[in-house]
């Protein structure tokens, strides 16, 4: 059954994969953004905030950090 569904779209099984691992990995990197912008303190006094991006095994999350 699977053959015959990539069969269909004319598409490998590694794009397929690769298309699944991307879709999926979209509400990670948003999960891993929000949780990394509350962890951020209020206890000093800010100066701003300013953009960061770190590197995940699911892509690169860039979020807002506080500046003290």
């Amino acid at each position: 059954m699977m053959n015959s569904i990539v069969k269909e779209k004319q598409e490998s099984f590694k794009a397929l994969e690769q298309k699944i691992f991307a879709y999926v990995c979209e509400p990670g990197r948003e999960i891993t953004r929000i949780m990394l912008e509350s962890y951020d303190k209020k206890v000093y006094r800010s100066k701003g905030s300013r953009k960061t991006t770190i590197k995940t095994v699911y892509g690169e999350i860039e979020y807002r950090r506080r500046v003290y």
